[in-house]
């Protein structure tokens, strides 16, 4: 998440390569729905983060890794959310 929130650039590139990595070894690229899907999404939580940075604080100290000070709040926790959202796929959580 950090360093996709720190790269920024062509989100839709971002998106895609998050799909990728976070699917392992057998991660296939996102289809055009998907991809859709995962940029709306980031835009979403852009803006409800943005709206409430407290919200965005909460999710990025939750657990035990400390949050990057060089990454906004609001965009490390966006990113964090659609990251949330790849590793909850099916297909990423269950491998055969």
């Amino acid at each position: 998440v950090q360093a996709r929130a720190a790269v920024g650039g062509d989100e839709i590139g971002q998106d895609a390569a998050a799909f990728g990595r976070l699917g392992g070894r057998s991660a296939r690229q996102p289809d055009d729905g998907e991809l859709r899907l995962l940029t709306t999404a980031l835009s979403t939580h852009r803006g409800r983060f943005q709206r409430d940075p407290e919200a965005a604080r909460l999710v990025i100290t939750n657990g035990e890794s400390k949050p990057s000070d060089r990454i906004p709040a609001p965009e490390f926790a966006a990113w964090t959310m659609v990251a949330n959202l790849v590793l909850n796929l099916d297909e990423t959580v269950n491998r055969n």
